[in-house]
């Protein structure tokens, strides 16, 4: 049996770390799962028995190795593991995207990823230099959301909008448009900075850009919780 290695970014695999995420690896991208690791004496779990019946169904090795889940998740204390090899899912053409610029902090995608499904939106387009998407962290932090959802890595928003004819909305700190006032124009992208700097000035002359109105009290929104308000209005937008 192959003994997997702790994460690293260069890594052909990563890791789920918990019972719900890697039962939504199991259900969801089955064909990427190389391995679950489960600690001794977890039975009592209905979600250790359902990762057991996935396993089963699915020919997916199964080993009770509570040495391997510390090894490969030492801070994680966990009931399950998955190991999964990393995967490509191209974007649908039809479909609106999110865009993250440059992000790089994994809980923060993490986050976003999970909101974006729990408000429709399942494709994510990723502009380089950028965390990994499928970083154990990001997975956690999705709570395994990241395994319903199509992610596009980017070597720059012009090749980016080379590929697709969407409509872009820059959210910006200067953004000319008040988001209460915008209507997304379909098929669009949601264009977002990364956490420090946000997005430069050029994208000011790029699609419409977008202002989240807020108090003067604080410089600017984290940047899962911009995405979050973003994305709210588009959902209800679209009701």
């Amino acid at each position: 049996m192959q003994k997997f290695k702790p994460y690293k970014k260069g890594s052909e695999y990563s890791f789920t770390s918990g019972i719900f995420p890697t039962i939504e690896l199991l259900t969801r991208q089955p064909g990427a799962a190389l391995q679950v690791y489960l600690a001794p004496n977890s039975d009592h779990s209905q979600g250790v028995r359902k990762i057991r019946e996935l396993c089963a169904q699915r020919g997916i090795p199964l080993e009770v190795n509570d040495k391997a889940i510390n090894r490969l998740a030492p801070s994680s204390h966990s009931f399950a593991l998955g190991v999964f090899k990393k995967y490509a899912t191209p974007l649908a053409t039809d479909a609106p995207h999110v865009v993250l610029v440059n992000p790089d902090d994994a809980g923060n995608m993490g986050t976003i990823l999970r909101t974006m499904l729990g408000f429709g939106h399942r494709d994510l387009a990723v502009i380089r230099p950028a965390v990994d998407a499928l970083d154990p962290k990001t997975v956690r932090a999705s709570m395994g959301s990241v395994f319903s959802q199509r992610i596009e890595y980017f070597d720059s928003i012009d090749d980016y909008i080379a590929r697709f004819s969407h409509h872009l909305y820059p959210f910006l700190l200067e953004g000319s448009s008040p988001l209460r006032q915008v209507s997304f124009a379909k098929p669009y992208s949601l264009v977002f900075g990364n956490e420090g700097a946000g997005l430069p000035a050029v994208y000011q002359q790029m699609g419409t850009p977008v202002r989240i109105e807020q108090d003067d009290a604080v410089d600017s929104l984290n940047l899962a919780v911009a995405t979050s308000v973003a994305l709210y209005h588009a959902y209800i937008s679209n009701k």
